[in-house]
């Protein structure tokens, strides 16, 4: 199994096997029930194939029906349109529920990827055009009014009290915490996390709660301005490392576990979201809750820069995020670190400002 955070850089390194006549020469590769168009991309490193996607999410914001009800807030039909929005609702929760934590979000160096993606990608990428307002052109954008509005929505959420507790939030367990003890108890309102929560509630899970599918709702994130919503995928995938003694055996394996009943299965019992186009039109998938729900928003999803250079830039938006949270720095301030971070470790010929 290979994270597709770490799957360009692994294949760079020649870790992995390049699998693309094995995939081309099977029929649910291009088969319009096959493999899912959209998330080829992220398996293929300068035009060739790397692995088979395995599972996707999608990011949302999760929230407790009868808190904001409580709130004198439409839970049933709650979808804010803009970070204004957002932001005057999560005001209203504290107003009208003092105890509850109107949003959780990870925010910090101990969360990890979790605080880039949920967090920060899931905002920038809403201030313009998607992955562009992180990476383009072969550069990264390390100076734009889009990464201080994102950092001014976060010192908003904490100056403000909107937010978790910094002594629950910059722990690594943090993520954790916010889907399997907050939420879930009703202390906090809503969660800006991924479509694979629900997994702690289901029977067996690590915070088993009969009743998430009646209790919770799932909204898609706004964009900053109201023009649309926005959400990250990521996922897993099936590769062969390069050192395999038998790719071919290892792609019928790959094959087997990728065929639609026995796939269907797993994917069912797993709570991830399909790779496969037959298998997200399956009753036994569309029937679990919230699942035919966060495959709808794979339709607009943005995808993490495929680029070897991304992990460790990953840590520099932690570090940056994570200043702006404790107050250490103003957006600004955060911002002109990142900068002097990256340019550290990629180059100041591979940075571009907006």
């Amino acid at each position: 199994m290979e994270d597709t955070f770490q799957l360009p850089s692994d294949a760079r390194a020649s870790y992995l096997s390049d699998m693309t006549e094995m995939v081309n020469g099977w029929e649910d590769w291009s088969s319009s029930d096959g493999i899912i168009d959209s998330l080829k991309s992220g398996v293929t490193v300068d035009g060739k194939v790397y692995g088979v996607p395995y599972n996707t999410d999608t990011r949302g914001l999760w929230y407790n029906k009868d808190i904001l009800t409580a709130s004198g807030i439409d839970a049933e039909n709650w979808a804010p349109k803009t970070w204004d929005d957002l932001l005057n609702d999560l005001r209203t929760i504290k107003e009208k529920n003092p105890d509850i934590v109107p949003l959780w979000l990870n925010s910090g160096i101990a969360t990890g990827e979790a605080t880039t993606m949920q967090t920060y990608q899931m905002l920038l990428y809403g201030t313009g055009k998607g992955a562009e307002t992180l990476y383009k052109d072969d550069k990264w954008i390390v100076g734009s009014q889009g990464i201080i509005d994102s950092l001014t929505f976060i010192q908003t959420v904490y100056k403000e009290e909107l937010g978790p507790p910094l002594s629950k939030i910059l722990d690594a367990n943090g993520s954790n915490t916010g889907a399997r003890e907050y939420l879930h108890s009703g202390k906090a309102a809503v969660e800006l996390d991924g479509n694979w929560i629900t997994g702690n509630y289901k029977t067996g899970g690590a915070a088993e709660w009969p009743e998430y599918a009646e209790k919770l709702g799932f909204a898609p994130m706004p964009n900053e301005d109201g023009s649309g919503t926005v959400t990250l995928a990521g996922g897993w995938a099936l590769a062969i490392p390069e050192k395999s003694d038998n790719k071919d055996m290892t792609f019928d394996f790959i094959t087997h576990l990728m065929s639609k009943d026995v796939y269907t299965d797993f994917i069912v019992s797993s709570g991830s979201i399909c790779t496969r186009q037959d298998t997200a039109k399956d009753t036994k998938y569309t029937s679990e809750p919230f699942m035919d729900l966060a495959t709808q928003f794979l339709s607009g999803a943005g995808f993490r820069p495929i680029n070897d250079d991304y992990p460790a830039v990953s840590t520099a938006i932690q570090s940056m995020v994570e200043s702006v949270v404790t107050q250490k720095a103003t957006p600004e301030e955060a911002m002109a670190q990142f900068k002097t971070d990256v340019i550290r470790t990629v180059g100041e010929e591979n940075v571009t400002t907006e």
